[in-house]
Parts: structure tokens; sequence; C-alpha cells
């Protein structure tokens, strides 16, 4: 589902290596997973996520690498700052970044696969409409959830005392 949403995950292949990348809303994360690695969820925060895997005969292996890029809109640019995160046999790096609007967001990365010297550059850019619609459709339903809660009851009065259930 979360496909048909807004969330992509692609990938770019450079030789035996592939850079698989996706971007997302911090709000599709749960706050257990955002504080567990320090990221601010909000309606106008996103993460850039990166992994490197080497390609062989016998399969493929998470591989770190020395990162560096920067992100821009038509009004504004930052410098991103990847956080190294290692999870099993995966190595992920993550970039917050916020954004205005619904937008285009290009990213200009440049990295280097562990043990090369050899730089490598690649440009992305990526459609904010997505993204914020599915936000946009989490709260719909959850409202319209509400709004069927709130109807069966004799006592509208006493349903905002009660939590959401979960779609």
């Amino acid at each position: 589902m979360a496909s048909q949403i807004g969330f992509t995950e692609k990938f770019k292949r450079f030789d035996n290596f592939e850079l698989h990348y996706s971007v997302v809303n911090t709000t599709f994360l749960s706050p257990f997973v955002a504080e567990k690695y320090g990221i601010t969820r909000g309606e106008r925060h996103a993460i850039l996520n990166l992994s490197l895997r080497e390609l062989s005969i016998k399969g493929s292996t998470s591989v770190g690498m020395e990162l560096s890029g920067r992100t821009w809109d038509l009004i504004q640019a930052q410098d991103l700052q990847f956080s190294k995160i290692r999870e099993e046999d995966a190595i992920y790096f993550l970039a917050e970044f916020k954004f205005i609007n619904e937008e285009w967001r290009f990213f200009e990365l440049e990295f280097s696969p562990e043990g090369l010297t050899r730089n490598i550059s690649l440009n992305l850019s990526t459609n904010f409409t997505l993204i914020k619609s599915a936000a946009y459709y989490e709260s719909y339903y959850r409202k319209r959830q509400f709004r069927k809660d709130i109807g069966a009851r004799k006592d509208p009065g006493t349903a905002c005392l009660e939590p959401l259930t979960s779609l």
C-alpha cells in the first residue's frame, strides 16, 4: 500500500554497485522509529534514505561509503547531513530535510564506496505532491473513521474521550 500513496524506492547501478534510494515524509515513520534514530516527524519534514549494495556472483552485500550531498527546490537549498545506521547486515544513510509545499525537490549526491578512491556523482529529483498527499489521505481516513465512530454512539460527546483505533 505504501507504494500507492507516495513511497518509492529506486536504484541506480554503477558497475558492480547499486545505490538504492527513497524519499519519504517523516509522518510515515512511527514515533518509536523516529525517536530511535533522532528523526523529527512532521508534515513538512522528509528523509532521503540511501543504501549501497555491492553485487557479486554470490549475491549482494551492503557496503559503507563516503557521502556528501545537497538538496534544493525553487526557493531554498541546504546541505545534507547523513547519519549512518547499521541494522544486522544492512547499512543505511539517512538525511533529513524540510520542504515548503508540494514541489519538485532536487538532490545532488557524491559518494565513494568503502575501499575505493573513485567518486561517483548522481542527480535525483522527486515531486512532493504524492508524498504530501499520502499524509493528507492518512489524516482524511482518520477523520472519516472518527466521524463514523461518533455516528455510531448515542452520546457523541463522549467520543472524544476515547482514542481512535488504528486503521
